[in-house]
Protein backbone atom coordinates (compact mmCIF):
# COMPACT_ATOMS: atom_id res chain seq x y z
CA UNK A 1 0.00 0.00 0.00
CA UNK A 2 2.25 2.86 1.03
CA UNK A 3 5.36 3.46 2.73
CA UNK A 4 3.63 3.94 6.07
CA UNK A 5 1.49 0.61 6.28
CA UNK A 6 3.25 -1.62 7.90
CA UNK A 7 4.28 1.13 10.27
CA UNK A 8 2.82 0.90 14.19
CA UNK A 9 -0.15 3.05 14.77
CA UNK A 10 1.50 5.20 17.17
CA UNK A 11 4.29 5.85 14.92
CA UNK A 12 1.96 7.05 12.40
CA UNK A 13 0.18 9.28 14.67
CA UNK A 14 3.50 10.51 16.07
CA UNK A 15 4.65 11.39 12.42
CA UNK A 16 1.43 12.99 11.66
CA UNK A 17 1.50 15.25 14.48
CA UNK A 18 5.37 15.77 14.94
CA UNK A 19 6.21 17.07 11.48
CA UNK A 20 3.75 20.02 12.09
CA UNK A 21 5.08 20.51 15.32
CA UNK A 22 8.52 20.45 14.27
CA UNK A 23 7.71 22.86 11.22
CA UNK A 24 6.64 25.17 14.14
CA UNK A 25 9.32 24.99 15.70
CA UNK A 26 11.71 25.87 13.23
CA UNK A 27 9.59 28.73 12.30
CA UNK A 28 9.50 30.21 15.72
CA UNK A 29 13.17 29.55 16.29
CA UNK A 30 13.70 32.23 13.01
CA UNK A 31 11.49 34.08 14.54
CA UNK A 32 13.40 34.25 17.90
CA UNK A 33 16.83 34.64 16.03
CA UNK A 34 15.67 37.32 14.06
CA UNK A 35 14.05 39.52 17.04
CA UNK A 36 17.19 38.54 18.55
CA UNK A 37 19.56 40.56 15.78
CA UNK A 38 16.69 43.16 15.94
CA UNK A 39 17.67 43.58 19.77
CA UNK A 40 21.59 43.64 19.03
CA UNK A 41 20.99 45.88 16.22
CA UNK A 42 18.67 48.40 18.75
CA UNK A 43 21.57 47.69 21.46
CA UNK A 44 24.57 49.24 18.69
CA UNK A 45 22.31 52.03 17.94
CA UNK A 46 21.77 53.02 21.94
CA UNK A 47 25.33 53.04 22.15
CA UNK A 48 25.95 54.76 18.93
CA UNK A 49 23.45 57.43 20.04
CA UNK A 50 25.25 58.04 23.71
CA UNK A 51 28.22 59.76 21.31
CA UNK A 52 26.05 62.14 19.72
CA UNK A 53 25.04 64.12 22.92
CA UNK A 54 28.40 64.18 24.23
CA UNK A 55 30.75 65.26 20.95
CA UNK A 56 27.49 68.20 21.67
CA UNK A 57 27.82 68.83 24.99
CA UNK A 58 31.66 68.87 23.86
CA UNK A 59 31.19 71.75 21.34
CA UNK A 60 28.53 73.64 23.93
CA UNK A 61 31.78 74.04 26.75
CA UNK A 62 33.44 75.05 23.87
CA UNK A 63 31.58 77.35 22.87
CA UNK A 64 30.71 78.88 26.61
CA UNK A 65 34.78 78.84 27.01
CA UNK A 66 34.94 81.27 24.43
CA UNK A 67 32.71 83.76 25.38
CA UNK A 68 33.79 83.49 28.66
CA UNK A 69 34.41 86.40 30.51
CA UNK A 70 33.78 85.69 34.51
CA UNK A 71 36.83 84.37 35.56
CA UNK A 72 39.78 82.17 35.98
CA UNK A 73 37.47 79.47 38.36
CA UNK A 74 35.33 79.17 35.61
CA UNK A 75 37.71 78.94 33.03
CA UNK A 76 39.34 76.35 34.75
CA UNK A 77 35.78 74.59 35.46
CA UNK A 78 35.28 74.81 31.90
CA UNK A 79 38.51 73.08 31.02
CA UNK A 80 37.62 70.06 33.15
CA UNK A 81 34.07 69.63 32.08
CA UNK A 82 35.52 69.73 27.90
CA UNK A 83 38.06 66.90 29.06
CA UNK A 84 35.21 65.00 30.92
CA UNK A 85 32.72 65.34 27.93
CA UNK A 86 35.80 64.48 25.96
CA UNK A 87 36.59 61.48 27.62
CA UNK A 88 33.08 60.53 27.59
CA UNK A 89 33.28 60.77 23.77
CA UNK A 90 36.12 58.17 23.15
CA UNK A 91 34.73 55.72 25.69
CA UNK A 92 31.47 55.46 23.51
CA UNK A 93 32.44 56.77 20.17
CA UNK A 94 33.19 53.84 17.19
CA UNK A 95 37.25 53.21 16.42
CA UNK A 96 36.60 55.26 13.27
CA UNK A 97 35.04 57.95 15.21
CA UNK A 98 37.76 58.29 17.01
CA UNK A 99 40.41 58.08 14.61
CA UNK A 100 37.89 60.76 12.64
CA UNK A 101 38.05 62.94 15.79
CA UNK A 102 42.09 62.64 16.36
CA UNK A 103 42.57 63.30 12.31
CA UNK A 104 40.03 66.37 11.91
CA UNK A 105 40.83 68.13 15.92
CA UNK A 106 44.61 69.00 15.23
CA UNK A 107 46.98 71.64 13.88
CA UNK A 108 47.84 75.12 14.37
CA UNK A 109 44.31 76.47 15.84
CA UNK A 110 44.70 73.58 18.65
CA UNK A 111 47.76 73.83 19.06
CA UNK A 112 47.44 77.22 19.84
CA UNK A 113 44.16 77.32 21.91
CA UNK A 114 46.50 74.68 24.33
CA UNK A 115 49.12 77.58 24.45
CA UNK A 116 46.20 80.33 25.11
CA UNK A 117 44.96 78.36 27.60
CA UNK A 118 48.41 77.70 29.36
CA UNK A 119 48.59 81.65 29.03
CA UNK A 120 45.34 81.94 30.85
CA UNK A 121 45.32 79.03 33.76
CA UNK A 122 49.15 80.54 34.90
CA UNK A 123 47.52 84.20 34.66
CA UNK A 124 46.87 84.31 38.61
CA UNK A 125 50.29 83.47 39.17
CA UNK A 126 52.09 85.54 36.44
CA UNK A 127 50.20 88.19 36.42
CA UNK A 128 50.41 88.43 32.40
CA UNK A 129 48.27 87.81 29.59
CA UNK A 130 51.45 88.29 26.97
CA UNK A 131 49.39 90.79 24.96
CA UNK A 132 46.78 88.62 24.30
CA UNK A 133 43.96 90.49 23.15
CA UNK A 134 40.30 89.16 23.70
CA UNK A 135 39.75 89.20 19.84
CA UNK A 136 42.64 87.13 19.07
CA UNK A 137 41.62 84.54 21.70
CA UNK A 138 38.12 84.46 20.06
CA UNK A 139 38.70 83.89 16.17
CA UNK A 140 41.21 81.32 17.69
CA UNK A 141 39.18 79.23 19.87
CA UNK A 142 36.49 79.93 17.06
CA UNK A 143 38.09 77.29 14.57
CA UNK A 144 38.83 74.60 17.24
CA UNK A 145 34.99 74.81 17.83
CA UNK A 146 34.59 74.41 13.64
CA UNK A 147 36.90 71.36 13.83
CA UNK A 148 35.15 70.02 16.73
CA UNK A 149 31.54 70.67 14.70
CA UNK A 150 32.99 68.74 12.10
CA UNK A 151 33.40 65.69 13.97
CA UNK A 152 29.60 66.53 15.64
CA UNK A 153 28.41 66.48 12.18
CA UNK A 154 30.05 63.08 11.34
CA UNK A 155 28.45 61.61 14.34
CA UNK A 156 25.12 62.33 13.64
CA UNK A 157 25.45 61.09 9.94
CA UNK A 158 26.87 57.71 11.05
CA UNK A 159 23.84 58.06 13.28
CA UNK A 160 21.65 58.59 10.65
CA UNK A 161 22.97 55.99 8.39
CA UNK A 162 22.41 53.71 11.57
CA UNK A 163 19.12 54.37 12.12
CA UNK A 164 18.03 54.10 8.78
CA UNK A 165 19.37 50.76 8.00
CA UNK A 166 17.75 49.31 11.57
CA UNK A 167 14.64 50.96 10.16
CA UNK A 168 14.49 48.63 7.38
CA UNK A 169 15.42 45.48 8.20
CA UNK A 170 13.58 45.90 11.13
CA UNK A 171 10.53 46.41 8.98
CA UNK A 172 11.03 43.53 6.55
CA UNK A 173 11.15 39.67 7.70
CA UNK A 174 15.43 38.92 7.91
CA UNK A 175 16.28 36.27 5.29
CA UNK A 176 17.65 33.03 7.16
CA UNK A 177 21.35 33.73 6.77
CA UNK A 178 21.16 37.38 6.05
CA UNK A 179 23.77 39.92 6.47
CA UNK A 180 23.36 42.13 9.30
CA UNK A 181 23.30 46.48 7.92
CA UNK A 182 27.18 47.53 7.71
CA UNK A 183 26.84 50.06 10.05
CA UNK A 184 25.11 48.03 12.83
CA UNK A 185 28.51 45.93 13.50
CA UNK A 186 29.68 49.83 14.70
Amino acid sequence: MGLLSNTKIGIRIALVAGLPLLGLAAFGTEIIVEKWLERSDASELKHLIGTAPTISALVHEMQKERSMSAGHTRFISLIAAQDTFLSVYKNYATTEQRAFLADTVKGAAVDEVARLRKIAITNPTTGTTEGIEATYWFQTITKKIELLKTVEDKVAQDLTVLLDEVEGTASKPRRKNAPRPKSAKL
